[in-house]
């Protein structure tokens, strides 16, 4: 009804939503009348490939923001990501899925710090954040000496990160459309989900309502870490290497 479209553009941030989504199909039209081949299925899925890091990183950045507060360290650990399980792979010779395990273990220990520091030191989120970012981005230049990663050689994992395609569509769209299902379970119909909002709306209301809010806010840091890791592999994968300023400049894209 009327009323109902009425009530639900009245809602907070809900305008904006929908004037970026009209410029968005308003660009579209434009650029498949300059060149109908904008509209063809290879070019569509290779766009959505090539923004689907940004998309990923963009569902932690978003249960950061829920909370109230902001990761800048995501870029770096996307990058630390990468040369980590570049360096293992190429240089230890590892086994690539040993390697993205170890590597996604880190991320997370960079996310478990950052919650940590901020739900229980009680450091603002922008400075905790800031060191880990710097922290992260150190790593990455130091686990192979300051130097470029070469090629990896692995086409399974480069395959299944981003080069193979199920159904004619790309494995990192398919990687990317699951995890927002599951993200988007864990935000909308668990307690995880509920959590995060109350912390978010008011974090001394959270508290006091029996709310663990140092737990709920540290798994949101962890899972912003977890998903730039994952990120981090995708350029791994793209690249065939291991690049030191790979992430570079993610953070201010995820939160826009």
């Amino acid at each position: 009804s009327e009323s109902g479209v009425r009530s639900l553009l009245a809602r907070r941030g809900v305008g904006q939503v929908v004037s970026v989504t009209i410029a968005l199909i308003i660009m579209v039209i434009v650029f498949g009348l300059l060149n109908p081949s904008f509209w063809g299925m290879s070019n569509l899925t290779n766009l959505l490939r090539q923004v689907v890091p940004i998309l990923i990183i963009g569902i932690g950045q978003s249960y950061v923001l829920i909370t109230a507060g902001i990761d800048l360290s995501i870029g770096s650990v996307a990058g630390m990501s990468c040369m980590m399980s570049a360096t293992l792979m190429s240089t230890a010779h590892m086994n690539p899925w040993l390697a993205t395990i170890l590597t996604l273990l880190a991320c997370c220990a960079i996310g478990l710090i950052n919650g940590l520091l901020i739900a229980k030191a009680k450091l603002p989120a922008f400075i905790a954040t800031l060191g880990t970012m710097i922290i992260a981005r150190g790593i990455a230049q130091l686990v192979n000496n300051n130097r470029n990663t070469d090629s990896i050689g692995q086409e399974g994992f480069q395959n299944f990160f981003y080069y193979g395609s199920f159904l004619k569509i790309y494995t990192p769209i398919w990687i990317c459309l699951v995890l927002f299902l599951i993200f988007n379970f864990l935000l909308s119909r668990t307690r995880t989900g509920r959590h995060t909002y109350a912390i978010g709306s008011n974090y001394e209301a959270a508290k006091l309502s029996g709310v663990n809010v140092v737990m709920a806010e540290t798994k949101v840091y962890v899972f912003s870490s977890l998903l730039a890791g994952i990120v981090g592999l995708i350029l791994t994968a793209q690249s065939g290497m291991g690049n030191m300023d790979a992430g570079n400049g993610y953070e201010l894209n995820a939160v826009a």
